[in-house]
């Protein structure tokens, strides 16, 4: 019974991890791109995708293939448990007028889902930007198997050669 206790604790507080994604772009004089992620901590994500570190994927490994309608289902899901969104822009068209219309127009939305920085620079063509994404591990179990549930009725309608719609 102890040993339930101990899994059924240790199995909360991984699910209850907070992942933080971060990612850097940056189009000024060459394109420059950066993702990281680190378990709790904020700022060494940002760090690693500032050093432009991509993730890369382990050789050998054949990935198991899952229908285009599973995807759109987890992306889905796991934008509505996304906890805390924190950006930092700086953007330029070269045109004043365009710029503060896409620099107000991205303040709202992102203003809605977390913090915004969006500075504009009205006077050069620029695109600069970092952030954060945090969720925890948990929502992003639960997401998938959501998202399985959600996409399984279609593969089988496929395989019975009925038609989806």
């Amino acid at each position: 019974m102890v040993y339930a206790a101990a899994v059924a604790a240790t199995l909360f507080y991984a699910a209850n991890v907070p992942l933080c994604f971060a990612f850097f772009v940056r189009a000024e004089g060459g394109v420059r791109v950066g993702l990281g992620l680190r378990p709790f901590l904020r700022g060494a994500a940002l760090a690693r995708a500032r050093a432009g570190e991509m993730p890369k994927p382990s050789p050998g490994k054949s990935a198991v293939r899952l229908p285009a309608k599973f995807w759109f289902f987890a992306a889905l899901e796991l934008l509505r448990r996304i906890e805390a969104v924190r950006v930092r822009a700086r953007l330029g068209t070269g045109d004043a007028a365009s710029t503060a219309l896409l620099c107000g127009a991205l303040q709202g939305i992102f203003s809605c889902l977390g913090r915004a920085d969006i500075a504009p620079a009205f006077e050069a063509k620029a695109l600069e930007a970092s952030g954060i994404v945090e969720i925890r591990a948990g929502n992003i179990i639960r997401a998938m198997a959501a998202a399985g549930l959600r996409a399984r009725p279609w593969e089988r309608k496929k395989e019975n050669g009925k038609a989806s719609d």
